[in-house]
Formats: structure tokens, sequence, C-alpha cells
């Protein structure tokens, strides 16, 4: 009973609590309903907003196109696709294009992409690479090269005698110096970085200086000790400039001398240093050659990439790709020679896509300054040069179309731009004229194309002996792969050929005796005087 009791009890007291809390707050009911409907106003407000945002930001995906091998896109086609997937489904990546030589018929085509073939694209792709095919200059046919070889007389075989011989010592000859004050000759030998000279006495070739301690070489022929000239021979020291690629395998013209007694060699100074422009090992050029008394030039190649893409033969402030001129004091001091002026505004890479699409150029690096001792610029390989009475003669070896020889005049103080990178003879790589040193191109007196087994002009030495003066100011080079000699006046209007039975190997420079006749030197090492007086030449 007293249990029942306390329950009914309970129970009208819970009654009575619920009663009292809704009596004591009669809003409380009310306002929850109208806050929960506003915030429900809100939420649907904002859930509208904010899928709004979630479909504008939503990222989405896609299968890479045929681009791998298949070359059904245009360079332009698989752009604009590109572009449009990428903004369909909100990604956010870079497109790069890339061209390299591909199939023949995928010239100026999307032939592959850094992405498997079908690949899915998505947020996670940060860049696709898209490989356009270009095409490939060596494959381009050289016969349609304008040449002027059809305009050259052949003269007919000529005779060539043996007059030294390097092969016993495993080398062969790159320069070939007479020096009146030891009345000997000076014979710069590639292989070993060695010089040798003639014994008067025994007419023995004995080897003198070795400059291999100081030389770098690389499995590229183009490296090595290059070419020496003879400066001055005092206290039983005979000094002289050094051509040569040194340990880091930069062109370096520096100043040596060799004591007689002490048999010591010293490197007195460096005049001038030319680093690798691609981190290659080639075109460095080196010859060195003397204008007068105190007055020098000295080539160095582009040092550049396959095709130039650097543009370094334009640039005022390196050395490649130039005929440098110096002149020197007896302290050695060098100070400006009578050059012209280079505008660095004026002689500057071009960049962009100047160059045809099979050789796009990087952005253009701009001169930055102007080297003072620039005496003509726009060579690929000028080696071989010759110095005669106010001018030059000045082979250029080409890429693969072209074989020049190019005319500086001496007492011209015009800027000289020679063509290359942009052309080489007479065929452009250049798509369109672009850059004001165009205005003062000088273009070969001789040229023609690397067709036939020709491969590249061998130079090169001006005949002025005595003995036969109507040879004298003719500038003799030959065909590295045929062996043709090949003669030709300062205007080169003139342009005759011949060949040797003797000589059976690739010539590596020609050069003068000590009376002016022509040397030829050879890769097997042997050295061969040409017999001008064998020509039999018509009336």
């Amino acid at each position: 009973m007293k249990r029942l009791y306390l329950l009914i009890i309970l129970l009208l007291s819970a009654c009575g609590i619920n009663e009292i809390s809704e009596t004591e707050n009669p809003d409380i009911s009310l306002n929850m309903s109208e806050n929960t409907e506003i915030e429900e106003d809100e939420v649907s407000e904002s859930a509208v907003s904010e899928s709004d945002i979630i479909n504008q930001s939503q990222t989405g995906s896609f299968n890479l196109p045929v681009f791998n091998g298949e070359c059904i896109y245009s360079e332009a086609e698989a752009l604009q696709e590109l572009k449009t997937l990428r903004e369909v489904n909100n990604l956010d990546f870079n497109i790069n294009i890339i061209y390299q030589t591909g199939p023949v018929e995928c010239a100026g085509r999307v032939w592959g992409a850094n992405l498997a073939q079908g690949s899915i694209i998505d947020e996670s792709i940060s860049y696709i690479d898209l490989i356009v095919g270009k095409d490939d200059l060596n494959n381009q046919s050289r016969v349609k090269v304008p040449s002027d070889y059809s305009r050259t007389s052949d003269l007919g075989p000529i005779e060539a005698n043996l007059l030294f011989d390097f092969s016993n010592f495993g080398d062969y000859i790159t320069d070939i110096d007479y020096f009146d004050n030891l009345e000997t000759y000076l014979f710069v030998g590639h292989q070993k970085s060695m010089i040798y000279s003639l014994d008067r006495e025994s007419s023995e070739i004995k080897p003198l200086v070795d400059l291999s301690s100081f030389v770098g070489t690389t499995e590229n022929w183009e490296t090595g000790l290059l070419s020496i000239n003879p400066i001055k021979f005092e206290d039983n020291k005979l000094y002289f400039l050094a051509g040569y690629t040194d340990k880091e395998i930069r062109v370096s013209i520096s100043i040596f001398s060799y004591d007689y007694g002490n048999d010591v060699i010293k490197k007195e100074k460096e005049l001038f240093l030319s680093p690798q422009n691609s981190n290659l090992d080639w075109l460095n050029c080196g010859n060195i050659e003397r204008v007068n008394q105190n007055t020098w030039v000295f080539c160095v190649g582009d040092q550049d990439s396959l095709y130039a893409l650097n543009e370094t033969s334009l640039r005022t402030d390196l050395y490649s790709g130039k005929l440098i001129m110096f002149s020197m004091n007896e302290s050695f001091d060098v100070y400006p020679a009578s050059t012209p002026s280079y505008d660095p505004e004026i002689f500057s890479p071009v960049g962009g896509d100047v160059r045809p699409e099979s050789v796009l150029s990087t952005p253009g690096i701009k001169s930055k300054f102007e080297i003072e001792y620039i005496l003509a610029l726009g060579f690929r390989n000028p080696w071989g040069f010759a110095v005669g009475d106010g001018y030059i003669f000045a082979p250029d070896v080409g890429l693969n179309k072209v074989e020049e020889i190019n005319f500086v005049d001496l007492n011209s103080m015009d800027p000289k731009f020679f063509g290359w990178p942009h052309k080489e003879g007479e065929f452009y790589y250049a798509k369109d004229e672009i850059g004001k040193f165009w205005d003062y191109e000088v273009k070969p007196i001789y040229s023609h194309a690397s067709v036939d087994e020709r491969c590249a002009n061998i130079g090169g030495a001006i005949h002025k002996a005595e003995s036969l003066p109507g040879w004298n100011e003719y500038f003799f080079f030959l065909d590295q792969c045929t062996f043709e000699i090949f003669i030709i006046n300062n205007s080169g209007k003139k342009v005759f050929r011949t060949r040797s039975e003797s000589i059976k190997s690739p010539p590596v420079v020609v050069k003068n005796d000590q009376y002016g006749n022509i040397l030829i030197s050879t890769y097997t090492g042997q050295i061969f005087t040409l017999d001008l007086s064998s020509l039999k030449l018509s009336s």
C-alpha cells in the first residue's frame, strides 16, 4: 500500500514539473521552431552556393589522346585538344613542346609524349611533354644546295714529293713554321702534343718541346696542341705562342718559353681563354698566324651544339666563331689591333624560331659587351686560314651542306658577318633575315656543296715562291675526303682543281715551306711538297 502511494506521488510530481517548465518559458518552443526554420533556410542557401563552388572547382580526368607514334595531330591541333580538355576538366598542367627528329612523315606533327598511350590525366599530372617531329638536316638533299663547283677548272694531275715523314713518331702535324732566327722548321705534333724541330746539321727531325703537361685531349682529334707561332729567340730561349685545348678543354692562346741550355719549358703568360659553350669538345680551331712584327690573328670555332643553337658566333662577348686579332709589345702586354667595332645590340643571337623548325633555337642570350679584338665573326670553324698582304683567306668547315672560302679585307673597318649559324654558303638555315647583323654580311668568294664524297675544306696556304710567281697570291686548300686540291685567287673569280696520286691519306693542314712553296700534311704523318711545275698547263 505504501509503495502504491509513493508511486502516485512521484508521477504527479513529474507532471507538475513539466507544466511549470512549459508555463515559465512559453516562447521556448516557438523560438526553437523559428530558429530551426531560419537555420534550415540558411543551410539551404549555403548548400546551393557551396554546390556551385564545388561544381566550379571539381576536377575531372581524361585519357591522353593518341599521341605516341601515330602522327595524327599537328602541333596546333594537339595543343588545342589538350587546352580544351584541361579547361573542361578544371585541371592545371603545363604543356611543353619538345622538337625531336622522328619518322620522316611526322615532321611538324606530334609523334610522342612523356606519358604512356591512354594514360589517365588528372590533378596528379603537373605537365605534359609533346614530342613534335622535326626534319633531320642530315637527311635533306645536298644536291639542291647552291654550289660553285661547276665553275672550277680541272688542271689534271699534279706531282707531290715527300718531304718529311712523322709516322715513325706515331704523330701527324697540324702546323709548320719556318723560323728565320733559328734557320729551321718547327712542327706541331698533334697526337703527342709535341713540338719537333729539324736539326740543321743532321737534317733529322727531333722532338724539342713536350707540352703534354699543359694540353688536354679527348678522343676527338680537334682537341690537343693545335698551332704555334714563334715570337723571338733571345738569351738561348725560344718564345712562342701556342694554341691548344687545356685540361678543361678550353681553347687557350698562351706564351711559352723553351730554354735550349737547360731543356726547360715554361708557360710565361695566358693571353686568351675560350671555354666550350655546349659541354662538347669540338670546333676549337686554334690556328695562330702572324700579320706583322707585333700583330697576330687566331681563330676559335663556334664551340657550340651540333646545330649551333646558342648562336655563339654572333655574340660579341665570346671568342667563339671568330677571327681574333691583337697586338703585343716586348713585355707580352696585349693591346688592341686595328679591328672593326661590333655593337652588341646589333651582333646578338636572335633566338626564338628564326631558325627552321627542325633546328629551333633556345631563347637567345644577348651579347653583354664587346670584345675589342674581334676582326670578323660568323664562322663555324675557320681552320687553316692564311694571311696575305692586307687580307686573309678564311675557309669555313660547314656542318653538312656547304664548304666556304672567305676573303677578309684587313684594310676595311666595317663589321664583317660571315653567315654562320644562319647561313652556310648560299644555303639558309634561317627562315628569314631577322637581325641587323645581316646588313654586314660578307658572302664567300667561293663555296661548293658537300656532294660527290666531298666533305670538308682543309686550308690553307698562299703561294709566295719566287720560282713560280704566276701562282703567287693564290690560296691552296684541299677537300678532306676526296683529296682534291683547289687553287683560288683573291677575287674568287679563278678557281682551279687538281689531284695528286701521292696523297693517299686525308689532309690535315696546308702550309708554306721556307721558300713559299705549298706543303700538305696528312693524317698518316707524311708532309708533301706540291710541284706546280708538273702541271701540264695549256698556253
